[in-house]
């Protein structure tokens, strides 16, 4: 961890949170990111909840249910049947929560926001994780959502990485500054790259 995340790390415990907002506009076909002939994406299904906790070690059981009944949705990748990876998407129309900002963004009709991606740790850094996006952008193009956006921290440069090679561009920093009972939402443009 470099002086820089530690900084923020700190300043997030006390007073600051800062998030980049990233998004993607379908408005053509995503490419087909192919089949690996070992890995399967599907949507979680209930049977498969107790695997889902024991892989997502910061969701428990109540969370898990609040999701679900919410409407939200996870895409799961299995690898030779062992679930390797995942993530979530609200869909609008609507509002999305951000907890980490304690915070919601609306939604449209044909908008998503996906969050709470994750990849099984020994199997970062192999393609896997942008293989996923690539193959939710395309969930959403045939589910119809014609727009994706996501919050990611600063510090994630891998996360920004995977969504800059699916498409994804950074459009904004969102946060807010608080001191007390005091608090001060912020949206700030960032300039297209």
């Amino acid at each position: 961890m470099d002086l820089r995340s530690l900084w923020f790390r700190g300043l997030a415990a006390v007073c600051y949170r800062r998030m980049i907002l990233v998004e993607c506009y379908l408005d053509n076909p995503p490419p087909d990111p192919g089949e690996e002939a070992n890995e399967i994406q599907s949507e979680l299904q209930d049977s498969e909840w107790r695997e889902y906790l024991r892989f997502d070690r910061e969701v428990n059981a109540d969370e898990l249910q609040r999701r679900r009944q919410a409407g939200h949705v996870c895409l799961i990748i299995r690898r030779d049947g062992v679930l390797v990876c995942a993530h979530w998407s609200v869909l609008g129309p609507g509002s999305a929560y951000i907890a980490y900002l304690d915070t919601t963004i609306p939604l449209g009709t044909a908008e998503r926001y996906v969050y709470g991606a994750l990849t099984a740790p020994s199997l970062r850094a192999q393609g896997l994780a942008t293989r996923s996006w690539q193959r939710s952008l395309r969930w959403a193009w045939d589910a119809d959502f014609r727009h994706s956006v996501s919050a990611v921290l600063p510090e994630s440069r891998s996360s920004l990485a995977v969504g800059a090679r699916v498409g994804y561009r950074q459009t904004a920093l969102i946060g807010y500054c608080k001191l007390g009972p005091w608090r001060r939402e912020f949206r700030r443009a960032l300039p297209r790259a």
